[in-house]
């Protein structure tokens, strides 16, 4: 007699599926050193080996060759959940965050994976935190603010038409969610602030609460959002590094700039924020081998896995 057999596990949101086994009665009473191997759905490069397992005939039970209790189903059991398992975010952000010069895995995507939250991709190329050009400025996110306090995105919809390619289909993902269910917000914007002209996009002064700054912005997006959504914890992310980083962008400020008014703003709010420019591993020596040739600005499929890790620690070490 011959079954093939496989077993299925999720934890922390991520379904584990071992190869399927062929075993004989023989193997399901005394057990042989099969190779099982276990991997995440979706994985790139996360295969965990597990030599010395072989399938038991009940479901989802594992003997190995000496016939020890299922200790490998166990262990898998016994991992907890993660305080994110169950939870619901937003994540907004530019081109960096869309991801479409690089498919593959996304920033948004690694995050789902890492803390077992469902979690939207509301990224947009492009974009910015404070004022931008016409139907642009309805995907900033001084605006952005508006429609998640009020569920309303009929101006970004109209605008997406305007604009086209793949704003349409963004404009529908940022519609779709449940604000009065969300329970975790993260945006991720200021590299196309730094570069931004026509108009330019200033850092502003610490007092400022509109979007013709990049500080005002923040402070009114921040304001906007936790009157209207008390409940909604936000972390936001600095941009990263860029081969311009050290000249000066449209309003004649760094990037450097940007990222630490960002920090210094979210401070006086008490808002966390995941340094990026600082925490992320790219500089001037390796850029290509996380951007890829050509690029100096996004992350390869390598650089975006890394950054989607380290915005999923951020969450961890915040909340």
């Amino acid at each position: 007699m011959t079954q093939t057999a496989q077993i299925t596990k999720t934890v922390n949101g991520l379904t584990y599926i071992s190869l399927p086994i062929v075993v004989t009665q023989n193997d399901v009473t005394y057990g042989l050193n099969h190779q099982l191997r276990i991997l995440p759905t979706g994985a790139l490069a996360a295969d965990a080996y597990l030599p010395g397992w072989a399938i038991q005939k009940a479901p989802g039970r594992l003997i190995d060759s000496h016939g020890r209790f299922d200790k490998l189903a166990k262990d898998v059991a016994s991992v907890p959940a993660s305080q994110f398992a169950g939870k619901i975010g937003a994540h907004f952000g530019d081109s960096i965050i869309e991801s479409v010069i690089w498919p593959g895995i996304t920033p948004t995507a690694k995050i789902a994976q890492r803390t077992g939250m469902t979690i939207t991709n509301c990224g947009g190329g492009g974009t910015r935190m404070a004022n931008h050009a016409a139907n642009y400025d309805k995907f900033s996110f001084y605006r952005l603010a508006d429609a998640i306090a009020s569920g309303d995105f009929s101006q970004q919809i109209a605008a997406a038409t305007v604009i086209g390619g793949t704003f349409p289909a963004i404009a529908a993902r940022m519609a779709s969610v449940d604000y009065s269910l969300l329970d975790y917000l993260i945006p991720s914007f200021g590299t196309n602030d730094f570069t931004g002209a026509g108009p330019t996009c200033p850092i502003g002064t610490n007092a400022d609460i509109t979007g013709a700054t990049f500080k005002g912005a923040i402070n009114y997006g921040i304001q906007t959002i936790m009157t209207a959504r008390p409940n909604l914890k936000l972390i936001f992310t600095t941009p990263i590094w860029r081969t311009l980083d050290g000249t000066a962008g449209g309003a004649g400020s760094q990037l450097i700039d940007y990222a630490n008014a960002m920090l210094e703003v979210c401070a006086l709010n008490r808002v966390p924020v995941v340094d990026l420019y600082r925490r992320f591993i790219i500089n001037q020596f390796n850029y290509v081998h996380w951007m890829g040739p050509g690029d100096g600005t996004h992350p390869n499929n390598l650089g975006q896995d890394l950054i989607g890790g380290m915005m999923a620690a951020g969450l961890f070490d915040n909340f």
